[in-house]
This record gives structure tokens, sequence and C-alpha cells, in this order.
């Protein structure tokens, strides 16, 4: 039987919204999301002096990583503050889901506004 392993399950999830990146052969970005979800759990946020101090990065590594995380709709930061955008995976995955489906609406608009501009007729 398969046997659960939540590190291995927590990696394919972050591995899968781009959270580990192929140049990040440390997996930091893996480390920081891990945090930022255990201080989320325990309902406070993570400043960016507590993440390099317990992940022994330089603060410049930890900024970019936050960076690409909070741009991806993945973290919020309150007060100086990172932790997660909603207070569970399963409720992350749906606020990605709805930027994704905005996302799409807002291409499909432009593309609408293209082809009219260029006399493209809309067929099915």
């Amino acid at each position: 039987p398969h046997k659960r392993d939540i590190e291995k399950d927590l990696e394919w999830f972050c591995d899968s919204l781009g959270i580990i990146k192929e140049r990040d052969r440390e997996k930091t970005g893996f480390k920081i999301f891990k945090l930022i979800l255990k201080s989320t759990k325990e309902g406070k946020g993570l400043r960016i002096n507590e993440i390099t101090k317990k992940l022994e990065l330089s603060r410049t590594a930890i900024v970019h990583h936050l960076k690409y995380m909070e741009e991806s709709g993945m973290i919020i930061e309150k007060n100086r503050n990172y932790e997660l955008r909603r207070r569970s995976l399963h409720k992350l995955v749906d606020e990605i889901e709805k930027d994704i489906k905005r996302s799409i609406e807002e291409i499909r608009e432009i593309a609408k506004e293209i082809d009219d501009d260029l006399g493209i007729t809309y067929r099915e």
C-alpha cells in the first residue's frame, strides 16, 4: 500500500505551483514556503529577519523568493509579516484557480478586441 509522506506531498504541491524552481538547487523557496505554512497554522506571519535567522540564508535570497510567491498570489504581506494568502492550502488553490479564470477572461476580452480591430470574424 502507498504510504503517505507529507514532506513529499508538500514538495510535489510546491513544485506544481512553481515554488521550486529548476535553478533553486537548495530548494530555498520550498523551505520558505514550509516556514510560512507552519506560521500560518499558528495564526501568525513571519518577518524576513525571522526567516533569515531560521534558514541561515541571506536576506537577498529570502526577499527574492518571497517576492516571487507574493506576485504568484500564494502569500501576502501584512504589516511586514508574510503569511499564506488563505489559511489552508485547499483554500489557497481555490483562490489561485479564481485568479487563473480572471486572467483567461481578460485574455479572451483582449483577443476579441484585437479580432474586432483586425476585422476578423468570430465563428464557432
